[in-house]
C-alpha cells in the first residue's frame, strides 16, 4: 500500500511538474509573440520616422536649391552692375584723357602762335583753365566715391559667398547619415 501511495504521489508530482512546465512554456511563447509584435511595430514606426526625415531633407534641399538660384541671380545682377560701373569709369577716364589731350593741343597751338596773347585773352584762358581744373577735381571725387561703393559691393558679394559656403556645409551635414 505504501508503494501504491508512493507511486501515486510520484505520479501526481510528475503531472504537477509537467503542467507547470507546459504553462511556463506557453507563457514564454506568448511573451515571445508579444516581443515580436512589439519589434514589428517599432520597425514600422522607425520606417515612418525615416520617411518623415527624408521628406524634411527633400524640403530642405528644395529650399536650398531655391536659395542657390536666388543667390546666383543676385550675384549675376551684382556682376552686371559692377561691369556697368567699370564701363562708366572707363568712359569717364577716356573722356578725361581726351580733355587733357585737347588742352595739351591747345597749349601747343598757343605756344606756336607768333602773335602775343592779349592780357584780356590770357585772363580768359586762365579762368577756363581754373574751371577745367575744378571740373577735373569734381570728376576725380566722383571717381573716388564710385570706387568706395564698388569696394562695398565686393565686400557684400564676399559675405554672400561665405554664407553660401556655410549653407552648403549644413546641407552636406544633413545629407550624411547619422552614426
Amino acid at each position: 500500500m505504501a508503494q501504491k501511495t508512493l507511486n501515486a504521489i510520484a505520479f501526481f508530482t510528475l503531472m504537477f511538474v509537467a503542467t507547470a512546465w507546459t504553462q511556463q512554456r506557453e507563457s514564454i511563447d506568448v511573451r515571445l509573440t508579444r516581443i515580436e509584435e512589439s519589434i514589428k511595430a517599432t520597425n514600422q514606426h522607425i520606417e515612418e520616422l525615416a520617411r518623415g526625415i527624408n521628406q524634411r531633407i527633400d524640403g530642405v534641399e528644395k529650399r536650398v536649391d531655391d536659395l542657390n538660384v536666388s543667390l546666383n541671380n543676385r550675384i549675376d545682377d551684382t556682376n552686371q552692375r559692377l561691369e556697368a560701373g567699370f564701363d562708366r569709369q572707363t568712359n569717364l577716364l577716356i573722356t578725361v584723357m581726351g580733355v587733357i589731350a585737347a588742352m595739351s593741343g591747345v597749349v601747343v597751338w598757343f605756344a606756336r602762335q607768333e602773335r602775343p596773347i592779349s592780357k584780356k585773352h590770357y585772363d580768359r584762358l586762365l579762368l577756363q583753365d581754373e574751371e577745367l581744373g575744378k571740373q577735373f577735381d569734381e570728376l576725380a571725387r566722383e571717381n573716388e566715391s564710385k570706387n568706395g561703393r564698388l569696394a562695398q559691393h565686393e565686400r557684400h558679394v564676399n559675405e554672400l559667398s561665405q554664407k553660401l559656403r556655410a549653407l552648403e556645409a549644413e546641407i552636406a551635414m544633413l545629407k550624411s547619415p547619422a552614426t
